[in-house]
């Protein structure tokens, strides 16, 4: 590559996001990855007077990230969600939508690229049946029709974004070792 790239991964539950931002960790190595998380449970509104001032919150988080995506001139970044998941979680657990007109500016003008890992329905089922099977299942993803949801609320965010440098892609039957190389050969296509 001949630039540190600087990217955004997102995904619903069961999108193979974890196994995906390892690989890619172990491709891009000289990058700093980022998680974000605690995206609105529950308990978090707790800390706030109205939702409306913990989403103001979470976008005020957002923005803070910014200068760190931008003083990363010698290596790559790879952010473990951003505001897709901020999106999607706001709209389905408390009917708030969020605009992200600026800070999508902001990450157009810093470069960044945006892939959102999708799956499809026999995917879903799929590694659901595993996560039973394999007692993992947590909470957030223990029904098909509720990752279903979440899965497709990713995409109508990824679709209304104007993240100008953005993909999908449909790992429904690779590896992440295969995504990577995908999304690796998509961003140099692009450089």
């Amino acid at each position: 590559m001949s630039a540190p790239i600087k990217i955004i991964v997102e995904g619903s539950n069961l999108s193979g996001k974890s196994s995906t931002l390892a690989a890619l960790e172990n491709t891009l190595l000289e990058s700093t990855v980022m998680t974000i998380h605690g995206y609105y449970h529950s308990w978090i509104k707790d800390f706030f007077n109205t939702p409306q001032v913990m989403a103001d919150y979470g976008l005020k988080k957002l923005f803070a990230m910014l200068p760190i995506i931008e003083a990363s001139i010698s290596e790559g970044v790879i952010l473990n969600r951003f505001h897709l998941t901020d999106a999607v979680y706001l709209s389905l657990f408390h009917n708030i939508e969020q605009n992200y007109n600026e800070l999508e500016k902001r990450l157009n003008e810093l470069s960044v690229y945006l892939v959102l890992l999708d799956f499809n329905d026999e995917a879903l089922e799929r590694r659901l049946k595993t996560r039973h099977r394999e007692s993992k299942a947590g909470p957030w993803d223990t029904d098909y029709e509720s990752i279903k949801k979440k899965r497709d609320a990713y995409r109508s965010a990824f679709e209304t974004s104007t993240i100008g440098r953005k993909t999908i892609f449909d790992n429904s039957h690779e590896t992440p070792e295969e995504t990577v190389e995908r999304i690796v050969a998509w961003v140099q296509t692009r450089q």
